[in-house]
């Protein structure tokens, strides 16, 4: 069985398993559930209400990874009839501390700093112009709880990302400066299936629950670094 049947099965069992004993007790059910990041599909254009769907227009996923985070928000709306209420936060880049590099679900943060760090290369997987749109770990927490105290009814999807935009070039040289090291890049093929392009449109996040994102990137930046040394200390 493939890690994408194993994932789907157990979303599926999760939510059978709130659903039966609802089932004549409409709304006594809540779940939260914080798998969503990006859904990873080419559209030309990006609504609030369902990031990358389009109605009306075909939507093409780029991997099994991104198809099987449709199917669980289209589970989400399904058991909405049983009673539970469901909110999906779809995560976009997540950084912080004490995030482990070696991690193969690493940030591409923690991954660069800790290379700068060790005076390692840093590898980037083609020209460093495709960017992704960086939020700190403590926004994403408020955000988690604002989405948790204030849905009540009904199914709700955000995506939980600042709205800006950076390079990972542009985000290489701003780590180089905040350690003052100069490293050693790698330029290699782009990886098949990774996107170019990667921002959150959180205008339904910000008008549904008054939420906006408070860490700027450099502050929450220099943040992490600082950490990460003291913690090399």
């Amino acid at each position: 069985r493939t890690a994408t049947q194993l994932l789907l099965d157990e979303e599926l069992v999760f939510r059978e398993a709130i659903a039966r004993p609802l089932a004549h007790k409409k709304g006594l059910g809540h779940y939260v559930t914080s798998r969503f990041r990006q859904l990873n599909i080419d559209v030309l254009a990006i609504p609030t209400d369902f990031f990358g769907i389009i109605r009306n227009h075909d939507v093409f996923n780029r991997d099994p990874y991104a198809l099987d985070k449709m199917y669980m928000e289209q589970l989400a709306k399904l058991y909405w009839h049983y009673g539970i209420v469901s909110v999906g936060l779809r995560y976009f880049n997540v950084y912080g501390v004490r995030q482990n590099p070696d991690s193969p679900y690493s940030g591409v943060i923690s991954i660069f700093v800790d290379r700068l760090l060790k005076n390692k290369p840093i590898v980037i997987y083609g020209d460093g112009e495709q960017t992704r749109d960086f939020i700190n770990i403590k926004d994403v927490v408020s955000a988690n709880i604002l989405s948790m105290n204030t849905v009540q009814q009904g199914v709700e999807f955000f995506n939980v990302g600042t709205g800006q935009a950076t390079s990972l070039n542009k985000l290489l040289k701003i780590l180089q400066q905040l350690l003052g090291k100069d490293a050693k890049c790698q330029y290699k093929s782009a990886r098949n299936g990774d996107i170019r392009h990667s921002l959150a449109d959180n205008i339904k996040l910000k008008t549904s629950l008054n939420w906006e994102p408070e860490i700027q990137l450099n502050s929450g930046l220099k943040f992490t670094v600082i950490l990460n040394i003291r913690k090399i200390k």
